[in-house]
């Protein structure tokens, strides 16, 4: 593993630009956070909730089985730009406290499937008959666990990302953000505004979607996924957090907003409507060649660094600290070469975003300043 993902998962490689006509990658297909009480047993239950009613469920809408492997789920919390824990997918998961795992089986997605990662204690029967993998328990290490191990324990306040990377395994070759939950980097309600955490807004139904105390479901035209949503007002000046609308691509089929918390249901887990185009399984061959075509020298860097783009036709570089806040933003030149003036900065880590010119491809790229 390459020394950039253990320092600070978050920082990766991220695919940049509009969705695609047709489904050619996996994407998160529904969002469940519970609003059960801890120890509360609702109808037809057999077994008292634990409070931990948490899934993400991932959609293939192309025409090909897809790798498993190469996909990991992340956990960005309270607003913070870095990843807290991070779980490869896998298809057989960890016995949770209530009961066993899923079977072991051939760890693929195939066309128009679903794949559902559960919190580790869930005990709501719905979800644990869909269940096909339980995210660990924070802080455990296993070879299946990249950084901590608990990405479900997350609340309403908290951006999930699905990540696919180009080695053969999850935490081997570069790291692909392909979609997201919520927003990288900011932090809906925090404490102290009076109410619970959530990103709101309207879905197209008309319905009151939150990313608290629901169960969501993608919108069935969605195709593709949000990669985009990582705020920084510098390099996305138009997503402003205040009026972000989770219902644009989200909608609510059961909540529990009323003073009966079993009123929120997990029925429609393990399947998906999609009523978009299906494509051709995506490659990220071009996206690994501009990540490898950019070079810093010296690094660790004292004063100034040299900057090497090669083939690259970078547009913004933009230096960010150790916790994602964005420290100056340059414009790139056509020439093959440019330089960066770090004397300012306090010595540490940082990384240096390079967009593309047509802003359609972006890299992170670790720099140590002395």
């Amino acid at each position: 593993m390459k020394k950039m993902y253990i320092l600070a998962g978050a920082f990766v490689l991220a695919t940049v630009g509009s969705a695609a006509a047709q489904g050619t990658e996996l994407f998160f297909s529904e969002y469940n956070e519970g609003s059960h009480m801890n120890g509360s047993t609702c109808p037809g239950q057999t077994t008292a909730s634990t409070g931990n009613e948490k899934t993400m469920e991932v959609y293939n809408p192309t025409t090909s089985t897809v790798p498993l492997d190469q996909y990991s789920i992340r956990r960005y919390s309270n607003g913070m730009g870095l990843s807290e824990d991070e779980r490869i997918v896998r298809g057989a998961g960890t016995t949770t406290s209530g009961g066993v795992a899923p079977p072991a089986g051939p760890n693929t997605l195939s066309s128009g499937a679903t794949f559902v990662m559960a919190h580790p204690d869930v005990s709501i029967s719905d979800i644990r008959s869909a269940a096909n993998q339980y995210a660990s328990p924070r802080a455990t290490t296993t070879s299946t666990v990249l950084v901590g191990g608990g990405p479900i324990q997350f609340n309403g306040d908290d951006a999930m990302a699905l990540v696919r990377w180009t080695g053969a395994t999850a935490g081997t070759g570069t790291a692909v953000i392909v979609d997201i939950f919520g927003i990288i980097g900011n932090r809906p309600n925090p404490p102290g505004m009076g109410t619970q955490g959530m990103w709101v807004g309207t879905d197209r139904n008309g319905g009151d979607t939150r990313s608290a105390n629901q169960s969501l479901v993608r919108s069935p035209a969605i195709s593709s996924g949000s990669a985009t949503l990582v705020w920084d007002i510098n390099t996305n000046p138009g997503l402003d957090p205040a009026t972000f609308n989770i219902g644009a691509e989200w909608e609510t089929y059961s909540n529990a907003f009323s003073p009966d918390a079993c009123a929120q249901s997990y029925s429609d887990l393990g399947q998906h409507t999609y009523t978009g185009p299906n494509g051709a399984y995506s490659t990220v061959g071009l996206l690994e060649e501009f990540n490898n075509a950019i070079q810093f020298y010296p690094n660790p860097a004292n004063g100034r660094v040299n900057v090497s783009l090669g083939t690259a036709k970078v547009g913004l570089l933009t230096v960010v600290n150790s916790l994602g806040r964005t420290i100056f933003v340059r414009p790139s030149t056509e020439a093959t070469t440019t330089t960066l003036d770090v004397s300012s900065l306090t010595p540490g880590l940082y990384f240096v975003r390079c967009t593309s010119a047509d802003g359609k491809l972006t890299v992170y790229k670790e720099l140590v300043v002395q």
